[in-house]
Order: structure tokens, then C-alpha cells, then sequence
């Protein structure tokens, strides 16, 4: 049978079959971006909390997993992820009737002629079950495109929320668009609850929705086929609806010992120790966790650098300063020279943040930078990353009395020299 959404949107022909697929069918056959290795099964060792059990902390959390690539210092990997069940069983209530009545039988999937593109694309399995489809190959969670809500208005039984969100999807509807939409940071199942008569075919959702990408943690330590990576529980606190935690890390935290997931991996272009006389590593939160590993390979190497300076950041000292133990152990075996941190939130701390590091230290970090230090920086992109970034560039013009540009061009120039690397995410 031909199953329609209100709109006459074909979502494909059911079979009298159980969906057969288990993860990964045809997940593994997608292209795995910026692969290095191929994929493979992998077992969960252990898993430690880092932080306490606070809620003034993020939760933090070590895993060790096996593995048969061989991962060097810096190195990172995929972790191919799944949606929430919740999430996915209540966009499925939202869909066509015989969708969400039958979510786990086989369907076969055809394009909607009267949808642009006319084309599924290449990441979606011609035949598949709805909740198959939502809850491994569809990113539910992605900002929708004026497309998409001009689709979803066709989808709609009344006739005012219809209007609503094709002006929504259009010209004229932007600046309402960012608004209600982005700045709120809705996605799908959100835009479902606040338009009821919505009701989109899995077919429709595959045509707009991104595909479900594999999630990238940095190792943190390599061991007799084993490695290590550290990663915080996201909260998003931008939804309308109740706080919703981060697809892979949500994923990862209902993981036990013993189990699978599947990762490969990635390539790595720089951002791994090398030889230079002085290193610098910056890192805030989960993002100081690479330089264990870099520690350790200095260690096993022998290497002879003159200076290695390690700059972390975190909350307070007391509940989230991961892996200090460990930085102090090597501060104890000449190996790193100097250890510097920072609390946001800790009163009478002399840092906050290690931007505050750097300008205090001013002096010291622009020898390093004018005498080829090598430096890298870890962690959130648009907080630590542009903060960091900021920092030097201000550090530089006032110690050199340069120009805000001539500022910008330095240290443009030590990143085209691969001498400010930089390993971080939003």
C-alpha cells in the first residue's frame, strides 16, 4: 500500500516484514569521513568518572576501549552513534498514521517526485524500517532549512499552522525565522509539538534531514591495544522543551563494560608531538586530555626539549581538575617544565581562565612565539578557541607594538608554519 501524509507526500510501500536491519546494516557502508582506518568493533574495558558528582561540574568520563589500528600521540577516532529512543518513538507519533503505527516494519523507500531533490540520498537504505531510518541514519536533531519547513508546511492538516511555518521557510519570514527557530536551537521534534496537525512521512524526513554523522574524541592515552578518551556530558539548555543531553555522549553514558561500539580512525594532519626545543599545550576541560598521551610520548622517546609548558583550565580544583595527578607526576619527572592552571570558578583562584595565563605570563609566551615555539590548543572552538587566539594576538601587539592586523598576520603566519596548531570543536 501507498502510504500519504496529508499533503499526498508518498512515503513508500510497506511490506508484512519485520524490519531484519541491526546496527550498523548500511551504516558501514557509508563513506566515514576524514577515515584514516576502517571500522571496527570495539570493546568497552572501563569506564571511571573523572568529575564529581556535582552539578556545579560537567560529568566527565574516561573510557578505555580495544583496538587493533595503530593510534599515535594526538591522534583522534569516530565514534558512530545512535538517537535517543524517547526521541525517536515521539516523531514517529507525530508521522503519517500507517508510519506510526507500524514503525518497525520494512518499507520500501521511494522518492517523492513532487520533493526537491528528487533523488533519497546515498546515506538513507532503500529498505528500511521508519524507526530504523530515524534512529541511525537521520541527524533528528539539525536546524531545519527554509526547505524543509516549506515541506512541513504542506504537511499540515491546519490550514494556520501550515501558513505559519511555509512563512516561516520564506523570504519574507527571516528575521522570525532566527528568531523563534535558531536562536532557540529547535529542531524537529520540537517544530512537531508546536504545529500538532504536522505530519510529515519518513520518506519527507529523508529527503531533508542530514544524515546521523560519526561524533570525534581525541585519545587520551595508548596501551597495549587499548586506547583511552575522555569526553564531558553535554547539556543543551537551548531547548523550549526539557533540557535535551548531547546525541553521542548520551549515547556513550548508557554504555557499560563489556559492550561494542564502533569506531575508526581519523585522519591526523598536525596535531601531534614533534620535535622543536619548546612545546606549549593549552587545554580546558576535556580538552587537556590529549596531552597525556603527548607526555607519555615524550617520555617513552627521550625527547630532548628544552621547555614544555602545559595550560590548563577547568571549574573548580577541587571537582573537575581531570588528570592533575597525572600533570604533576610528570612536573616530578623533569619532563614537563612548567604546569600552570586556572579556575572559573573557585574564589581567590589567581587564574580563571588560561587566557588570564597568558597575559599575565606575557612575556614568557612571546619569546615562545618569536623563537618557534611550537603550541597547541584544545577544546571548545568558540569559547577556548577564539579566547586563546585573542589572548596572543593582544599579548603580541603590546609587547611588539604592533597594529591589531599586523597582530592578526603574526600569528596567521605561525599557523601557516604549523607552529600554532590548534584541535578544537563546537
Amino acid at each position: 500500500a501507498v502510504v500519504s501524509t496529508q499533503s499526498g507526500i508518498t512515503a513508500g510501500d510497506y511490506t508484512d516484514v519485520t524490519c531484519p536491519l541491526s546496527f550498523p546494516d548500511g551504516v558501514r557502508d557509508f563513506l566515514l569521513p576524514f577515515a584514516e582506518g576502517q571500522l571496527e568493533k570495539s570493546q568497552i574495558i572501563s569506564i571511571k568518572r573523572l568529575s564529581a558528582e556535582s552539578d556545579l561540574v560537567k560529568s566527565t568520563y574516561e573510557f578505555v576501549i580495544r583496538t587493533t589500528e595503530q593510534y599515535s600521540a594526538g591522534d583522534s577516532f569516530g565514534v558512530l552513534c545512535e538517537n535517543n529512543d524517547t526521541e525517536v518513538m515521539e516523531i514517529i507519533s507525530h508521522l503519517a498514521e500507517r508510519e506510526a503505527a507500524n514503525p518497525n516494519l520494512l518499507l520500501n523507500l521511494t522518492p517523492d517526485p513532487a520533493v526537491k531533490p528528487r533523488l533519497l540520498p546515498k546515506h538513507i537504505l532503500r529498505k528500511a524500517s521508519t524507526f530504523y531510518t530515524l534512529k541511525y541514519l537521520l541527524d533528528i536533531r539539525s536546524l531545519p532549512k527554509k526547505a524543509f519547513l516549506k515541506y512541513l508546511s504542506e504537511s499540515c492538516s491546519d490550514p494556520e499552522e501550515g501558513r505559519t511555518l511555509a512563512f516561516l521557510g520564506s523570504a519574507l519570514g527571516s528575521e522570525d525565522l532566527n528568531r523563534i527557530i535558531y536562536n532557540q536551537g529547535l529542531s524537529l521534534l520540537e517544530i512537531l509539538h508546536i504545529f500538532p496537525s504536522c505530519r510529515p512521512s519518513v520518506v519527507g524526513l529523508s529527503q531533508f534531514l542530514p544524515r546521523l554523522m560519526p561524533r570525534y574524541y581525541s585519545v587520551s592515552r595508548i596501551q597495549d591495544g587499548m586506547i583511552s578518551f575522555v569526553f564531558s556530558l553535554v547539556e543543551n539548555t537551548r531547548r523550549i522543551r526539557p533540557p535535551l543531553r548531547g546525541v553521542c555522549t548520551s549515547y556513550l553514558v548508557s554504555r557499560s563494560e563489556g559492550d561494542i561500539i564502533y569506531v575508526y580512525r581519523r585522519r591526523n594532519t598536525d596535531f601531534r608531538p614533534v620535535e622543536a626545543r619548546c612545546l606549549v599545550m593549552i587545554g580546558a576541560g576535556s580538552g587537556v586530555s590529549p596531552y597525556l598521551g603527548f607526555l607519555d610520548h615524550i617520555t617513552a622517546n627521550s625527547r630532548e626539549c628544552s621547555t614544555v609548558t602545559l595550560v590548563t583550565g577547568n571549574r573548580y580544583k577541587a571537582l573537575d581538575s581531570i588528570y592533575r595527578e597525572e600533570f604533576h607526576h610528570f612536573v616530578g619527572r623533569g619532563v614537563l617544565t612548567s604546569y600552570f592552571t586556572a579556575q572559573s570558578r573557585d574564589e581567590g583562584s589567581k587564574h580563571r581562565y588560561v587566557q588570564d595565563v597568558i597575559r599575565d605570563y606575557a612575556d614568557s609566551f612571546v619569546e615562545k612565539l618569536e623563537e618557534g615555539a611550537v603550541f597547541y590548543v584544545c577544546g571548545d572552538a568558540k569559547g577556548l578557541g577564539v579566547d586563546v587566539y585573542s589572548a596572543f594576538k593582544s599579548i603580541i601587539a603590546r609587547k611588539k607594538q604592533l597594529s591589531e592586523e599586523d597582530a592578526e598576520e603574526f600569528m596567521m603566519q605561525k599557523k601557516r608554519q604549523k607552529l600554532y596548531l590548534e584541535d578544537i570543536w563546537s
